[in-house]
């Protein structure tokens, strides 16, 4: 590779990069023929501005090398939202529990998606649209809180829910949302398309459990009494 030439390795070919391609082999300084790179009259600024697109384009460096970079708040939120997930393991069992464990998994869960906003340098946009995929999410929790069977022994404080997956398929969701993004800050890549963000998905998610949760314990206060047995 001759000296000078900007280098190759790590350019990602993606729809930006091939049509500036086009743009610079037609026009380009001079109509000569770029030793490193191939190109018919592709100079080496032509390279540079190819790379500047792509990096435009895409929100980060292609032809830098990717490495691997240790972010300690990306891996405790990982875990969050694992706690999180486990939290509604014994509903789907119904499985009698303390009715304070009912705020676990949307304490978890909320915490991960403010987490993941925060991680993301964003307009005041941004920060208005997941207020308003949390509230979404809350209102659809509410309702599916009010549909819920469940019985409450009053005088220990335990409750009951009838078997579902609702909760456990948010809290994954959740998961799934943030240990992408999290792979993705480790290994330096742009895996959203730009002006997208996963917190609003895990906001959506995270209001779902929050509002549901707090339906269900609204609920269960009124309820009868009911002996049930916890572990």
């Amino acid at each position: 590779m001759e000296s000078g030439c900007p280098d190759r390795r790590g350019i990602a070919f993606t729809p930006a990069l091939l049509a500036a391609g086009v743009f610079t082999s037609a026009f380009g300084t001079g109509g000569k023929k770029s030793v490193c790179c191939n190109v018919p009259r592709l100079d080496q600024w032509g390279v540079a501005a190819l790379l500047r697109v792509n990096d435009v384009a895409y929100g980060y460096s292609a032809h830098a090398p990717m490495i691997f970079t240790f972010n300690l708040a990306a891996l405790l939120n990982v875990l969050f939202a694992v706690a999180g997930l486990r939290a509604t393991l014994p509903e789907t069992r119904g499985k009698p529990v303390k009715l304070w464990r009912l705020g676990l998994p949307p304490i978890f869960c909320t915490v991960t998606s403010i987490v993941m906003l925060a991680n993301t340098p964003t307009p005041h946009l941004l920060e208005f649209m997941w207020i308003g995929a949390a509230s979404a999410g809350a209102v659809a929790g509410i309702v599916a809180g009010s549909r819920v069977h469940l019985e409450v022994d009053q005088m220990w404080g335990a409750i009951r829910l009838k078997p579902s997956y609702a909760g456990l398929a948010a809290a994954l969701g959740v998961l799934l949302t943030v240990f992408a993004d999290s792979i993705a800050l480790w290994m330096g890549i742009g895996l959203w398309p730009p002006g997208h963000d996963p917190a609003l998905g895990a906001a959506l998610l995270s209001g779902f459990l929050d509002g549901r949760a707090w339906r269900i314990a609204a609920r269960a206060v009124r309820s009868p009494h009911a002996e049930l047995h916890v572990d």
